[in-house]
């Protein structure tokens, strides 16, 4: 009974999905409607509307068609974020030099921003706390907290380029000044 029907409406069901998307798609697209009319053949209330039954089959494969490949173009997006992400973190792991002088400065540059400004301006600049807060539009708590993460940042930072500037106590079980 099934083979009937989408004899006589295969070729229309296969021009409508040609109309909304490429050939070689549309030629896919047509064999999962064939696929999931034979799966849900019995959800049919009257075997008089078949062609209109048909028909929201093949637009729901499309629909779902779409939704996949939006999602996979945002897996992508995300992907490429994770990538630059991937790519600033291999920027920071780089080796620098040997003394402090030419170390922490080159260190600090490769801090993410907010954390290179907040230190920047409070650590090594002639700001206050309270005032970088009121200059960035924070309240004193979150800027207290963005520097306290810049230094911690920085610590890390250091352990792995120049773990001789640490107290010995905190250089961890690397040997030499950076690491090449």
């Amino acid at each position: 009974m099934i083979e009937q029907y989408w004899k006589a409406h295969a070729e229309a069901l296969h021009r409508f999905l040609q109309q909304r998307t490429d050939p070689t798609l549309a030629d896919d697209l047509l064999q999962e409607v064939f696929l999931r009319v034979q799966e849900r053949y019995d959800q049919l209330r009257d075997a008089h509307k078949i062609r209109p039954w048909l028909f929201q089959v093949a637009r729901n494969i499309l629909q779902d068609h779409y939704r996949r490949q939006q999602r996979q173009h945002q897996h992508l997006t995300q992907y490429q974020a994770l990538e630059s992400l991937h790519q600033q973190v291999v920027k920071m792991e780089e080796p620098i030099c040997c003394q402090a002088s030419d170390c922490m400065p080159k260190l600090v540059q490769r801090l993410p921003e907010p954390y290179r400004t907040a230190l920047l301006e409070t650590a090594y600049g002639t700001t206050g706390q309270k005032e970088y807060a009121q200059a960035h539009g924070l309240n004193y708590a979150t800027a207290k907290s963005r520097i306290q993460r810049a230094r911690r940042q920085l610590k890390a930072c250091v352990a792995r380029h120049c773990p001789n500037l640490l107290p010995e106590g905190e250089r961890g079980d690397v040997q030499n000044c950076c690491t090449y």
